[in-house]
């Protein structure tokens, strides 16, 4: 016989148990899920040539030494996460361990669920325009969180844009962009699959290795 203050204290073990299980499970999927993402990361870097690269490897904004070794081109979105921990951590790590031998070439592909990604890599072609551009592009990747909040003249002046009213005149034009249409038309041609597109030295790497692992493959290709 079950007594009516028994049966309720059975029924809260119950569900404990059940909630137990979920969170066990959950856990279980996680580190499973985690473990796997930290031994994709930890993988050597395996690049693929690019088919007709010299067809589509012109245009985009070169920073670095004209005469580096190594030449990062990357397709990015100014709204896109890894994009701004890519371009922050190890595009930046390299070029400071290998100032004289490693260029980065940075080109457009604003996806259109971003809302304003487009808008922000006009800005940063306004910006180029001042012969500003890798400036504006370290202030966006920056300042990413405060995209659609900030304002972009804003954003030029802590950039040292030197002609904020030119600028504001650029940036108010609303048609398509010769240079960010050209960039994504190439970084679909060559099969990028979503941001990130990264080719060094006209390979072209899967995903977006992390900072350890990218200075080791840049002192690879160095070493060659």
């Amino acid at each position: 016989m079950v007594l009516a203050g028994e049966s309720t204290t059975m029924k809260i073990l119950a569900v404990t148990s059940v909630l137990c299980s979920v969170i066990v499970t959950g856990l279980v999927v996680r580190r499973v899920a985690f473990g796997e993402e930290l031994r994709s990361n930890q993988a050597e870097i395996q690049p693929s040539p690019v088919k007709d690269w010299d067809k589509h490897n012109t245009g985009g904004h070169w920073m670095g030494p004209k005469s580096a070794r190594v030449t990062i081109v990357e397709f990015a979105d100014f709204e896109c996460p890894v994009c701004r921990q890519f371009t922050l951590g190890a595009v930046r790590g390299v070029r400071a361990e290998f100032p004289d031998d490693v260029a980065l070439v940075f080109r457009h592909w604003p996806l259109p669920y971003h809302r304003f990604s487009y808008v922000a890599a006009r800005a940063a072609e306004c910006a180029g325009v001042q012969d500003h551009f890798e400036q504006f592009h370290d202030q966006l990747f920056s300042q990413q969180d405060s995209l659609g909040l900030k304002p972009f003249l804003e954003i030029a002046r802590e950039a040292g844009v030197p002609n904020v009213a030119e600028f504001a005149r650029c940036t108010a034009v609303k048609t398509p962009n010769p240079a960010i249409e050209r960039d994504r038309a190439d970084a679909i041609a060559i099969g990028g699959t979503g941001t990130p597109t990264l080719v060094v030295n006209g390979k072209r790497l899967r995903g977006a290795p992390d900072s350890a692992r990218f200075s080791t493959y840049v002192r690879k290709l160095l070493q060659k």
